[in-house]
């Protein structure tokens, strides 16, 4: 029940989970039969979703569970959505800062994926590492240099990510 409140982020549906959190304590680390958790999945549009991620958190789901058919957690998805508000909540919460998806990319990739500039120094302050190659051998500088992003290039390169 809970994954159908995520299906399209409607208003309605955001209200309907929190309807169904208020009245039973469902297993809030919850997974789909596929293996990605609630929280990753409400992550994904962490924008749109972000009470219902708040809620989440709030109940102590896991926040370094894994994706099983992608290697994400809730902090790649968040990066990647976006949403200012959730990384932080992440963060504060132990979220692991340089988890690797099963493409070896960290949230620091997906954080250059929303072109969200804020992410990166939060993700610094929590020690994220901009070295970090992914599979095919891309390092966040590389990413942002073939998304046009220098800001993001000087802010990582002032830290290190090129020795």
């Amino acid at each position: 029940v809970l994954f159908a409140c995520l299906s399209d982020g409607t208003f309605r549906q955001q209200e309907c989970f929190s309807i169904i959190m208020s009245k039973r304590m469902p297993d809030i680390n919850e997974m789909t039969a596929l293996g990605k958790p609630l929280l990753v999945a409400a992550c994904e549009n962490a924008v749109i979703m972000e009470k219902i991620c708040l809620i989440l958190l709030k109940r102590d789901a896991d926040v370094n569970a894994i994706d099983k058919e992608t290697g994400k957690t809730a902090l790649h998805a968040a990066c990647a959505s976006g949403s200012i508000k959730v990384v932080r909540e992440l963060l504060q919460r132990k979220a692991n800062v340089n988890a690797r998806d099963l493409q070896q990319q960290t949230p620091v990739h997906a954080a250059l994926t929303s072109n969200v500039f804020e992410l990166l120094p939060m993700l610094s302050a929590y020690n994220a590492r901009f070295d970090l190659a992914d599979q095919t051998l891309n390092t966040p500088v590389h990413l942002a240099a073939k998304l046009n992003q220098g800001k993001a290039i000087k802010f990582m390169v002032q830290r290190g990510a090129i020795s």
